[in-house]
């Protein structure tokens, strides 16, 4: 499979959700005080790992020479940019 900075940072800020997401649900449960602690304390380090992904991810964006493309199958669907993923905001349509 072919993989870009872009596609990876995108996969990276996916498993850093998903992670945040089994942490936040495993602290609900978690009945120690030594395990919530333990557990928060991840948290707080993948939301700084989240911050961190965003960050690159826009920065990449940023960078990104668009490749404008419709997001679906007719021609005047709205426009993405086929190496990122940045939805087109078409001034004329606002």
């Amino acid at each position: 499979m072919f993989t870009t900075p872009l596609s990876n940072a995108r996969l990276q800020l996916d498993i850093t959700l998903e992670a945040l997401g089994k942490l936040r649900a495993s602290l609900a449960l978690a009945n120690e005080m030594s395990t919530r602690e333990a557990i928060s304390e991840e948290i707080r380090w993948h939301e700084a790992r989240e911050v961190k992904d965003r960050f690159d991810l826009w920065r990449l964006r940023e960078q990104c020479a668009h490749v404008w493309v419709p997001a679906g199958l007719e021609p005047d669907d709205e426009r993405v940019c086929a190496r990122c993923g940045l939805r087109w905001a078409d001034p004329a349509s606002s």
